[in-house]
């Protein structure tokens, strides 16, 4: 038996394709029809109005043969497919129209997409409006033109960058964590180019690492890939992190330092690239230490002051400091001299250097040699050089010069009358030599002392020959021993004599080489470079006058002193023509002119306190305030307004707090808030009382950071050496600017 039609089975074939634009009188715009109250109300009368007919015993709504007017008012059909006629229409049904391919990867949500004016075409396609994408996420962008219309390069950013790839989850996940955990700041996080890029960096690893098979396998073991492939592209991403980190210290050095202060030396690489470095000290406005390298370039042509003038003007336009340059730190060369003069002249052109009611142009801070710096580790240097050289102590080419001979004439040894043996520092320079120039007689000095060496010493460091005389001090009886063991070197062995006279040019030596050390280590201010001054002035004085701990120098001793004297009254000297050294040593509240007044005579000290005072308070001067208000000030309650107007109805500020600081008397050095032994003594404390003197806490920005010495930059030029290695002699002094440059940003104090 059929089963009888069931009026809501549903008929979905050989049916005619509705024309939807034909019964909407061919607009596009939807229908018009009744709310949506009203059609959920026609809906619930009867389950049959859904399919377009109603239960009667009647004909069928619907005819076959007569057409369904439906005006243009009229409301949605709501018949289903399964109440329609099922004889085929007259009219064919309308050609489907080809839909537009949409760009759907994966990548576009997690970019903001711009349509540009330009235009682009895949070679033979049609033309294609351009668009620009920058990731949500970071400053990245990129445009159609570019990639050609492919997403590979999106998917590959977003995975080196974001670790982000098709199908994951780019939102973290909520966790339960603790309230401070909740709270904490997020941790920076690099992408995993980056990371690549500052090993590089930092490990002075060469640009063709990223190609090496074995290190690509390091990438593959962890299942992703190498973000930079080729070492032409590594490169080119060193130079955009360079790019962005020049920005970023121009920035800094505006917004953090009223001055700065440089250091700067020249240095000749091992692949003969004449190199300047520069290295820039300020402090901020919490009195933070600054130390930023802010050019290392190469110097075309000769080495002259004017030369190097134009390379220094070209990096303080482009940092935006050439106001700000205060002082330049140097060693005594003979080009620094007419650098400072040149650089003055160059600036003068755009700047003036005092300031008067009918000024033009901007002040700047910079004064030519008056504000040069001489280098207290190559002052002291050249003390101790001639302070040796008058005990015809000798210097190592001349000793490696007489072990040459004596090697190429196959001399039994040394002979008194013929080879110049004479001198405590050349008996041991020579034995030393001797002994490092062969395995086996190296192999018979550890049979006598195994575990301790006596060091050689190089010409261009006195510390080094201060450190042989202190080994052969310590290793006097296995020198002995090893002498007496060899006939050939009987001219070498010392006696009593000259051992005392070893012991005491290590004793006066000393103090020098702890200088040299603390220099070397902390590189101190200016603050400090008076005091060590004196200091060793009047150790070569007690030397000289056999006095205190001297009383029993040797007269040659006393005599070769004479000479580092004479170097050392040179340099300070210059200190009558520059005042800074003064102006800096006060700033030290736990001194201010004690020290000086200590040091000098009566009338000598008051005549320099007078003139840093007079330097000071041109510099910063000082405007009269009454602190008289009409009007309670914004903030302040009644009651204290009132309060103070009665207690304190004016008060005329007549005095520069210049004057009130250098008047009262110094602090106590051991501070509550303060440890004592704190390097950052000074600046803590200008720190906590910047409100108290507000011109002098300037004065302190602006001169506490000042180097007394250019040991930063000798720093610089050992990474140089190791940036070079051994396999990257060809590289350019460009590429080498970059990574000193990005390298210097993680050293000192940044």
């Amino acid at each position: 038996m059929a089963s009888s039609s069931n009026p809501f089975t549903r008929r979905t074939r050989n049916l005619a394709r509705r024309d939807y634009n034909a019964l909407n009188n061919g607009e596009d715009s939807p229908i018009p029809g009744p709310s949506s109250e009203d059609f959920f109300e026609t809906e619930v009368n009867s389950p049959f109005e859904s399919f377009g007919t109603t239960v009667s015993d009647g004909p069928s709504a619907f005819e076959p043969s007569s057409p369904i007017p439906i005006p243009s008012s009229s409301p949605p059909l709501t018949q289903s497919a399964s109440s329609l006629p099922t004889q085929p229409t007259s009219s064919s049904p309308p050609t489907k129209k080809r839909k537009t391919k949409s760009h759907t990867s994966w990548t576009l949500e997690h970019f903001w997409i711009t349509e540009l004016e330009s235009t682009w075409k895949r070679k033979g396609g049609p033309p294609k409006k351009d668009r620009l994408l920058v990731c949500k996420r970071c400053s990245w962008s990129s445009t159609d033109s570019a990639r050609l219309g492919s997403t590979s390069n999106l998917g590959t950013h977003l995975l080196t960058k974001h670790q982000i790839q098709s199908g994951s989850v780019t939102a973290p996940p909520i966790a339960n964590t603790s309230i401070n955990q909740f709270l904490a700041p997020p941790k920076d996080r690099i992408s995993l180019e980056d990371a690549l890029i500052h090993w590089v960096i930092e490990t002075r690893q060469p640009f063709t690492v990223v190609e090496q098979p074995s290190f690509r396998d390091v990438f593959n073991s962890a299942g992703i890939s190498v973000p930079v492939k080729s070492a032409d592209t590594l490169r080119n991403r060193v130079q955009e992190e360079y790019n962005r980190y020049r920005d970023t210290t121009r920035q800094q050095l505006g917004i953090t330092c009223r001055t700065v202060a440089v250091s700067l030396d020249l240095w000749t690489s091992e692949n003969q690239i004449a190199i300047l470095a520069v290295m820039g000290h300020w402090l901020t406005a919490e009195f933070e230490k600054k130390e930023k390298l802010l050019e290392f370039t190469e110097i075309e042509g000769p080495h002259s002051g004017e030369n190097l003038a134009e390379v220094l003007v070209a990096m303080l336009e482009e940092l935006g400091i050439a106001q700000k340059l205060l002082t330049l730190t140097g060693d005594n060369a003979g080009n620094n001299g007419t650098l400072c003069d040149s650089l003055h002249e160059a600036l003068l052109k755009k700047y003036d250097d005092e300031d008067h009611e009918f000024r033009m142009k901007p002040l700047m801070r910079f004064r030519g040699r008056k504000s040069f710096i001489p280098c207290l580790a190559h002052v002291i240097n050249l003390v101790c050089k001639d302070f040796l050289s008058s005990l015809k102590a000798g210097s190592v080419k001349e000793a490696k010069a007489m072990l040459d001979e004596i090697a190429a004439k196959k001399h039994n040894g040394f002979t008194a009358g013929v080879h110049n043996t004479k001198g405590a520092i050349v008996k041991i320079r020579l034995l030393v030599l001797w002994i490092a120039r062969s395995p086996q007689r190296r192999q018979e000095w550890k049979a006598i002392s195994p575990t301790k060496q006596v060091s050689y010493d190089v010409d261009t460091r006195w510390n080094s020959t201060y450190t042989m005389i202190c080994d052969a001090l310590r290793l006097r009886k296995e020198l002995g021993e090893y002498v007496r063991s060899r006939p050939e070197l009987s001219a070498l062995q010392l006696t009593d004599e000259e051992w005392l006279i070893l012991q005491q040019v290590a004793k006066v030596l000393k103090p020098f080489w702890e200088h040299t050390n603390a220099v070397s280590k902390s590189c101190p201010t200016i603050v400090e470079s008076l005091p060590i001054y004196w200091s060793l002035d009047d150790l070569l004085d007690d030397v000289k006058n056999a006095e205190g701990d001297f009383a029993d120098v040797n007269c040659e001793i006393q005599v070769a002193v004479e000479k580092a004297i004479r170097k050392l009254d040179k340099f300070t000297k210059k200190m009558d023509d520059n005042i800074l050294h003064y102006v800096a040593c006060i700033m030290d509240p736990r001194i201010k002119t004690t020290f000086i007044e200590a040091q000098m005579s009566s009338s000598d000290s008051q005549n320099i306190i007078r003139e840093v005072r007079s330097f000071l308070k041109k510099l910063y001067p000082f405007e009269t305030t009454v602190s008289t208000q009409s009007e309670r000030p914004s903030g302040m309650s009644e009651t204290t307004w009132k309060t103070l107007r009665k207690v304190r109805p004016s008060q005329a500020i007549l005095t520069s707090d210049i004057d009130k600081y250098i008047d009262s008397p110094p602090v106590d050095w051991s501070h509550q808030l303060i440890e004592d032994g704190d390097p950052d003594w000074v600046p803590k404390w200008w720190k906590a009382n910047t409100f108290a003197y507000p011109l002098m806490a300037q004065a302190v920005r602006d001169y506490l950071p000042v180097p007394s010495a250019e040991v930063a930059i000798e720093r610089v030029f050992s990474g140089g050496r190791d940036v070079l290695g051994l396999r990257r002699q060809s590289m350019s002094a460009e590429t080498m600017r970059w990574l000193m440059l990005l390298k210097g940003r993680n050293n000192g104090k940044n």
